[in-house]
């Protein structure tokens, strides 16, 4: 099996908005703790993440910027 993507859209969830694949959490939320100068291990800490999970949501939004 493939592994699932780890921003997830869906219409039906968080009215569209990119959420980290299995948790709901959104990610410009965590996005913006970054770009607001937490740490990503602090972020980890908040929303009980791993490191590649918020990697993904501050990918997400580089390449949609």
């Amino acid at each position: 099996p493939t592994e699932a993507k780890k921003i997830v859209i869906d219409p039906k969830f968080q009215f569209g908005q990119p959420t980290i694949a299995g948790t709901g959490i959104k990610a410009d939320i965590v996005n913006g703790f970054y770009q607001g100068g937490e740490s990503k291990e602090t972020i980890c800490k908040l929303y009980d993440l791993s490191i590649e999970q918020v990697d993904d949501a501050i990918l997400y939004f580089k390449k949609t910027a």
